[in-house]
């Protein structure tokens, strides 16, 4: 027969095992890398939003893009910065921050509001081309 724990007794034990070094083995955590969509999928994304928004933009692939920090989520929520949005500002305009160069990660370049991609876009005008680099 089959007794039944109370979740007080299935703590205890669990607790105990840990501290008597009887611990279940923890997967590893993949890496970062990893938790990328494939390349085609980025790419195809940033092209959506400079459709809606009818901009001229370039993008490349770049095997030499080395990741680091994004420069707009950090410290908050940390991300891996992975696309390079290099803008084209028309000197017309008066901007508080106009985007010249940045590195983001994926979510702050095409986020449909606030992203990196649709700022270049709007600052550039319709008739600047805004280059985007995504790494590998």
């Amino acid at each position: 027969m089959i007794t039944a724990q109370t979740t007080r007794q299935r703590c205890r034990q669990t607790l105990g095992a840990w501290l008597h070094g009887r611990r279940r083995p923890v997967e590893a955590t993949p890496a970062s890398w990893a938790l990328l969509a494939p390349v085609g999928d980025r790419v195809a994304e940033i092209e959506a939003v400079a459709e809606q928004m009818h901009g001229a933009l370039r993008v490349m692939i770049d095997p030499h893009f080395t990741p680091g920090a994004c420069t707009w989520c950090a410290p908050a929520r940390p991300e891996l910065a992975t696309v390079r949005v290099c803008g084209d500002p028309d000197p017309d305009r008066e901007d508080l921050k106009p985007l010249f160069a940045v590195e983001v990660c994926h979510r702050c370049a095409v986020n449909p509001r606030t992203g990196a991609v649709r700022q270049a876009l709007i600052e550039a005008g319709p008739h600047r081309l805004v280059e985007v680099e995504v790494c590998e």
